[in-house]
């Protein structure tokens, strides 16, 4: 996994990223849940790039 994620630069079950591209979350909540994960981690900025550069395919 860690290999594939690395190389599509995406990850693999992302709970945070499937309900902002449903709909269920907006890009405010997306960034509240990577921010607020603490420590700066690569998991973290990963939703706060997905928040900051994507729309929600259900919207």
């Amino acid at each position: 996994m860690q290999l594939l994620e690395k190389q599509r630069g995406v990850r693999v079950s992302c709970p945070e990223e499937v309900a902002y591209r449903m709909g269920f979350i907006d890009a405010a909540r997306l960034r509240a849940l990577g921010a607020g994960l603490g420590e700066a981690s690569a998991y973290d900025r990963y939703l706060l790039r997905i928040a900051a550069a994507s729309a929600p395919a259900g919207r």
